[in-house]
């Protein structure tokens, strides 16, 4: 959430994010932290939003709403993973955008599907110079950094988006015994990080790059997953929105630790339909 941060933290920039929940979720609670709903303009799609190609058009709405502000001097559309799966193109995104005040508009890949290229913070220390935005040096001149609530409001200022379909089910399993694994490619147990729950502090998940994520090598992780977890105790595994859209074999990862002695049950994916 390091760029996130830096980013809502500098004066005039807006934060634009379109994903599944529990990404939106994350950020939102950052943006609350930070005193800055304002400037952050989001939306949480399903499965069903992104089969029917909503995806864009969504991004577009908030990229729209963000440059009709007017203290907004940039707009960084924060990339998820299922941006990256779907190669986000930033030119279709703001064709037909309204921006007579020609506000850059950049998007920042980042996430552990694009550390394998670029480093996220890297890639923003880059954007800031293009922009001639300096938010960790001299910032009189330039607005710089910002502390305390915002001021203006957006129609994104809200109740925070909805939890994912997998907190859901974690939640339900706080009395129950057993393990609990999250197949993500990273990020997404931060959603649960801003909530005081017990059980949330049981969840173990996974780590993949976006040649690991897309490879669906089950046979590896099953030798991940036996030297992770006792053998001895049921594992309830949930998965998340990425690894439902590259056709994660959720049931015979499930399949596979039965046959080596390891109770395992697939409980729910990441996104509703």
């Amino acid at each position: 959430m390091g760029p996130a941060r830096e980013i809502l933290q500098t004066q005039g920039i807006a934060l634009v994010a379109v994903g599944s929940p529990a990404c939106v979720r994350s950020l939102y609670f950052v943006a609350e932290e930070l005193g800055r709903t304002g400037h952050f303009f989001w939306k949480a799609l399903s499965a069903r939003d992104y089969s029917l190609g909503r995806h864009e058009k969504a991004i577009r709405e908030c990229v729209q709403e963000a440059l009709a502000r007017p203290s907004v001097r940039g707009v960084i559309i924060y990339a998820s993973c299922l941006d990256i799966l779907a190669c986000l193109d930033l030119g279709e995104i703001l064709a037909g955008i309204l921006n007579p005040r020609e506000i850059p508009v950049e998007i920042l890949y980042r996430g552990p599907l694009a550390k394998r290229r670029e480093l996220p913070m890297e890639a923003l220390e880059r954007v800031w110079k293009r922009w001639g935005v300096w938010p960790k040096g001299d910032l009189a001149a330039k607005g710089g950094r910002t502390s305390g609530q915002d001021t203006e409001k957006n129609s994104f200022q809200r109740e925070p988006p909805k939890e994912p379909e997998f907190e859901k089910i974690i939640e339900a399993l706080e009395k129950e015994d057993g393990d609990i694994l999250l197949l993500t490619p990273g990020g997404c147990k931060s959603c649960m990080t801003f909530q005081k729950r017990e059980v949330f502090k049981r969840v173990k998940n996974t780590r993949f790059s976006d040649i690991g994520v897309c490879s669906g090598n089950v046979e590896e992780l099953v030798k991940l997953v036996l030297e992770a977890f006792p053998l001895e105790r049921p594992l309830n595994i949930l998965g998340t929105a990425v690894m439902d859209a590259v056709g994660f074999d959720y049931e015979g990862l499930c399949s596979q630790l039965r046959e080596q002695g390891k109770e395992a049950v697939f409980l729910s994916g990441g996104l509703k339909k």
